[in-house]
């Protein structure tokens, strides 16, 4: 079990560190990608406990509009889909995260055990 969770361990540094260092994403979308990574179902990579903008705003230190525009940035690159929304009532959407970042870490850690 230790062996797994190390592999796990590995995996997420792997994946968090490609996102610090993405070329492609400004800082903003890169601390918004990484707090919905924490966020997510490691099996579906799907953000359901998506708290609204507001919330996950604050948690970024950003204004909501700010927010929104970046989720929308990230969404328009591939790095993020909107599925919905999971409460219908909250209407807070739910985020399905590009599965391919976390193969890629995978791999990136496969080959430097």
């Amino acid at each position: 079990m230790n062996g797994v969770r190390a592999l796990c361990d590995r995996i997420c540094d792997k994946l968090f560190a490609s996102i610090r260092g993405a070329r492609c994403l400004s800082e903003p979308e890169k601390r918004a990608l990484l707090e919905l990574w924490c966020r997510s179902d490691v099996h579906t990579q799907m953000v359901e406990g998506y708290p609204g903008h507001a919330a996950f705003a604050r948690a970024l230190g950003m204004s909501p509009r700010q927010t929104s525009a970046v989720l929308r940035r990230l969404e328009r690159k591939g790095f993020v889909k909107r599925t919905g929304t999971a409460q219908r009532v909250l209407r807070r959407p739910t985020y399905l995260l590009n599965a391919l970042l976390l193969e890629m870490a995978y791999d990136a850690s496969a080959r430097s055990r």
